[in-house]
């Protein structure tokens, strides 16, 4: 790395004098201030004649001056009071207070100031213009103008490993492969494998509505939330963050799931509530037994356990799933062979319903485990918040999430948990599209935020 060796060779100082060498060499001339510069707003912070100008321009309560810093006119006005006060020593450097060395600070503040408003009046234009698709469209056209280049997967590439989540050939494709007790079937949701094999079970019977899409049901719009828990997991992202347990961390542990994750916990009202309302909306015929999931050692009122349970206490995320299902059992045209059938899916209405029930999962769980966040890093956090915020961005456009186009996606996902230390986009061990989309997605959510176009998820 040359620019790492290069700081320690010259110190900061002598890159600073190379920065503004590069500066002067560029074909802006500088020029000295003149005084009708100088009563020109525009060399001035944004608003600056309106800030307060003295201590006694604050309000008065009882014995004390009031003074709110996240006003932007007041924290103005405490740099305008402090050039006041000191300019009497800066006389010898120029008329009107400019050779004044505490210029810098609220200067910086105004572009600060001045580049949100930007972002804001940007944004706001691009939601006003096309919707959240404009601002998704720009997030996946920064990434597509990337040098990676998106191509079809062939049949070598479905034989290969490396496109299916970790472990995808070991987990259970058949719901009889758990194991029955009396007349319950019994899944364990904080056992990677199983709830891998939930995905897994929900692909298989759903391969049939996909086969115009591509052979080895490639073009099955469910393979985002399999691959999706297959990158938490090769991410360490479903381990006990709060290292209070071994799950995911101590010796024979590597498969567990923690129910202290806030990213497995949010992932389990998108595995274990989608299988639930396929089996309420009759996806997987007529069982012989009732399917019941296992509950965690801790925090157990945080989840539900069966078709009935669920319906009980989130009836609304289980009518979004059960309604997708439907809509798949809907379009099976029955032939008058008894063993053959044909399906008339339309593929932008099946993600429809998929997107729907993806987001109504989403707005449940996100706040309902906001508190898991505090066990990670203030990047991870922020991140694991934008991540969410972006799926309404991504329902709007009916992203298609078949194999193909999400491993192609997630390979701009972090690769691991952030620390403290990483600030996008200048994280090193991330690749330069990686960066760009946690830069990206935080983008989108700070737009949200500004232009007032909150979806109801993030407060």
């Amino acid at each position: 790395m040359v620019l790492p060796d290069m700081c320690v060779f010259l110190g900061q100082h002598s890159l600073l004098l190379v920065l503004l060498t590069a500066v002067a060499l560029s074909p802006t001339t500088v020029v000295a201030l003149t005084q009708e510069d100088v009563c020109k707003n525009d060399v001035y912070p944004p608003l600056w004649h309106q800030a307060p100008g003295s201590i006694e321009d604050f309000p008065v309560h009882g014995n004390k001056i009031f003074i709110s810093a996240w006003n932007y006119l007041e924290r103005l006005g405490v740099y305008k009071i402090l050039l006041n006060y000191s300019a009497k020593y800066f006389t010898t450097s120029g008329s009107n207070n400019v050779g004044n060395i505490l210029w810098g600070l609220p200067l910086q503040l105004g572009w600060q100031y001045h580049t949100a408003m930007a972002l804001d009046s940007i944004c706001a234009s691009l939601y006003e213009a096309g919707g959240p698709h404009s601002l998704l469209l720009v997030l996946l056209t920064a990434v597509a103008l990337s040098p990676t280049t998106v191509v079809a997967l062939t049949q070598e590439d479905v034989c290969k490993n490396d496109v299916y989540p970790p472990l995808w050939h070991q987990a259970p494709g058949s719901i009889e492969d758990f194991p029955v007790h009396g007349n319950k079937i019994f899944i364990s949701a904080w056992n990677y494998l199983e709830r891998l094999g939930v995905y897994k079970i929900l692909l298989n019977y759903s391969a049939k509505y996909f086969t115009t899409s591509g052979s080895n049901n490639v073009g099955n719009i469910l393979w985002g939330l399999p691959l999706q828990l297959g990158w938490q997991y090769h991410t360490g992202r479903l381990a006990d963050p709060s290292n209070v347990t071994t799950c995911s961390h101590g010796a024979g542990q590597h498969l567990c799931i923690s129910v202290r994750s806030w990213w497995a916990s949010v992932n389990y009202y998108l595995s274990i509530i989608p299988f639930l309302g396929a089996t309420e909306a009759g996806f997987f015929g007529q069982l012989q037994h009732e399917i019941k999931i296992l509950p965690p050692e801790e925090l157990r009122a945080d989840f539900c356990y069966s078709t009935a349970d669920c319906r009980s206490r989130i009836p609304k995320v289980m009518d979004a799933w059960k309604a997708y299902f439907e809509y798949l059992l809907s379009t099976e045209q029955k032939s008058e062979r008894p063993t053959a059938s044909s399906f008339s899916i339309e593929k932008d209405e099946a993600l429809h319903y998929l997107w729907e029930a993806h987001v109504a999962s989403i707005a449940y769980a996100v706040p309902k485990f906001r508190n898991s966040l505090k066990y990670v890093s203030g990047p991870e956090a922020s991140f694991g918040e934008n991540w969410a915020n972006a799926v309404d961005f991504i329902a709007a456009t009916h992203f298609s999430a078949d194999l193909q186009n999400t491993n192609y996606f997630q390979a701009f996902l972090p690769p691991r948990m952030l620390s403290e230390r990483d600030k996008a986009p200048f994280i090193s061990d991330f690749s330069p599209e990686q960066n760009k989309v946690l830069l990206s997605f935080c983008v989108l959510h700070k737009t949200n935020e500004l232009t007032g176009k909150e979806v109801g998820i993030l407060k």
